[in-house]
């Protein structure tokens, strides 16, 4: 799987999401756990940058793309 790196770089350029922290953009991730897929918010600067900080943590990650709202 590759990631478009600069699609994902100019939709965080165009809109700041509402939960961004600082300079860090909440990236909406997903990855392949024990017991099946699980989704998970990481937030950094780039998505190049989170994805490599945490592939080698993360089986199968992947970035979706970026978090904008959590619903309960």
């Amino acid at each position: 799987m590759s990631h478009d790196w600069g699609s994902l770089r100019r939709v965080a350029a165009d809109e700041r999401s509402p939960a961004a922290l600082g300079p860090f953009t909440p990236w909406l991730c997903e990855y392949q756990g024990h017991d099946g897929l699980y989704c998970i918010v990481l937030h950094g600067t780039d998505p190049e940058q989170v994805w490599q900080a945490n592939v080698c943590k993360l089986p199968g990650l992947r970035i979706i793309g970026i978090h904008w709202e959590a619903r309960t």
